[in-house]
């Protein structure tokens, strides 16, 4: 992986003007096929939409480049003003952007991370943020150690002597998802399988997020200023593998994302799966447009979940199918690409076996569909004709009687 770096800040600057840092994404966007540019890093957040941020944005993921973007840092202070939700602001309300909150080293929400809402583009509704990782902790933890520049250089000023410098925010936390879709896109781009559309982003996009895990139940969260005894934050809501206003899916667990690959279903599928905090997310790719029944067995309830996932809604976004936390099944007609991914729930290690059973050929069920529906027309009509039969029987009865 290699870097292509725009400077969109003067100096040691820590404002910019929007329209600079547009110039600067549309200059990508011109480059991007020569410089082969699958991901964009964009540590910035605007105080307030900018939908020209949020175009310039989603102009480069429809020639499917990964922007990845910034809950922001502003919950306390938006607390302050009451304001609970809707806290993210441009370029991170994007629809197509990768929006990225922040946790702690204890796998808590950090306390600054902005929290999320409903959001519309189009007449679509999306909630924001996408997934979540390390930003460092201003309660718990230390911060995110990053490279300052080192002054022999004479390019960029330093903001320390050294050439590290240390600092929390959500802006650490996209650059560990950049750098994670940075090897992802390569691996891909080398198999000569990139093909720079929307619509193998929002494929890829939802990968992604699915392969997340929540953290309710165990991170050390973060809910009061430090000093105070005021609670002003709760931990995120557990939402079964569903998408909230403060995590959204949850936080990335790479290695699950790698060794993902498509089965597709021809037979009978069995396996057993081992969840815990060294491996808290696995999952399994299956493509089936037939009839199917998975079923699970769980050592534990409650400790983990099992969650079906179709792949993608119009921001990329994985939608939930089913989920559940105990043993259970669920027949259905498949609808293409599936993802079977489990999650832990809670720090306690869980064993799971799942089982995808091929009971019918889409074809079979579609023409027992069909002559089920035949055989109801069938009988509504003949049951229409019998009672008119029946109707006109009695009027002319009673004609004759008249």
């Amino acid at each position: 992986v290699k870097l292509a770096v725009w400077k969109v800040f003067y100096g040691l600057n820590t404002t910019t003007s929007t329209s600079l840092v547009i110039n600067a994404l549309d200059k990508i966007y011109s480059k991007y096929r020569d410089l082969n540019i699958t991901v964009v890093n964009l540590s910035i957040s605007a105080e307030e939409t900018s939908y020209a941020l949020d175009e310039a944005v989603n102009k480069l993921a429809t020639q499917g480049i990964f922007v990845v973007t910034p809950a922001g840092n502003s919950y306390i202070e938006d607390y302050k003003k009451n304001k609970i939700k809707n806290q993210i602001n441009s370029p991170g309300t994007a629809i197509y952007a990768v929006t990225v909150a922040a946790v702690n080293e204890y796998l808590g929400i950090s306390l600054y991370s902005s929290r999320g809402g409903i959001y519309t583009e189009e007449f679509l509704e999306y909630s924001k943020p996408d997934l979540a990782m390390f930003g460092g902790g201003i309660i718990y933890g230390s911060w995110v150690i990053g490279a300052d520049s080192d002054q022999r250089d004479y390019i960029f000023d330093d903001l320390e002597e050294h050439d590290y410098t240390v600092n929390f925010g959500t802006s650490f936390a996209v650059a560990y998802i950049s750098g994670y879709l940075a090897l992802m896109s390569s691996l891909i781009y080398e198999q000569g399988k990139w093909e720079w559309s929307l619509d193998q982003l929002l494929y890829l996009k939802s990968i992604v997020l699915a392969s997340t895990f929540e953290t309710t139940y165990i991170g050390m969260h973060e809910e009061k200023i430090s000093g105070e005894d005021i609670k002003i934050r709760n931990p995120p809501p557990f939402s079964n593998g569903s998408k909230d206003y403060d995590e959204g899916f949850g936080v990335l667990y790479f290695p699950a994302l790698m060794e993902t690959k498509k089965i597709y279903l021809n037979d009978s599928l069995n396996f057993t799966i081992k969840v815990s905090m060294c491996e808290p997310v696995v999952v399994r790719h299956i493509y089936a447009n037939d009839l199917i029944r998975i079923s699970v067995k769980t050592n534990t309830t409650n400790s983990s979940v099992v969650c079906i996932y179709k792949i993608f809604s119009g921001d990329g976004s994985p939608i939930r199918y089913w989920y559940t936390q105990s043993n259970s099944s669920n027949t259905f007609l498949g609808f293409g690409d599936i993802l079977i991914v489990a999650k832990i729930a809670k720090n306690k290690p869980s064993l799971i076996t799942i089982r995808v059973d091929l009971l019918a050929r889409r074809r079979t069920v579609e023409i027992a569909v069909i002559g089920i529906g035949i055989t109801l027309f069938v009988t509504i009509i003949y049951t229409v004709i019998r009672i008119a039969q029946k109707i006109i029987k009695k009027i002319k009865t009673k004609l004759r009687n008249a």
